[in-house]
């Protein structure tokens, strides 16, 4: 078989799995579109400002676990 031969059931394979990687690829940047929106939303510019949201998400998550009524 020449080299700039492909059997026809590699090729086909290759652009199936092509395909599912770039669906996944562009799900991806739809879910991280999101996430910036809604990020933008909450007025969350840096790093910094996410992980302290972050940080009391979590601290009222442990005290509504404990029973207690969050910070507000």
């Amino acid at each position: 078989m020449s080299d700039n031969i492909v059997p026809f059931r590699t090729s086909s394979s290759a652009r199936t799995s092509s395909g599912g990687e770039m669906y996944d690829l562009l799900s991806k940047i739809d879910e991280l579109e999101e996430l910036l929106e809604t990020l933008d939303e909450f007025g969350i510019t840096t790093r910094a400002e996410l992980v302290d949201m972050i940080s009391r998400l979590e601290a009222d998550a442990a005290l509504r676990d404990a029973g207690k009524p969050p910070h507000r």
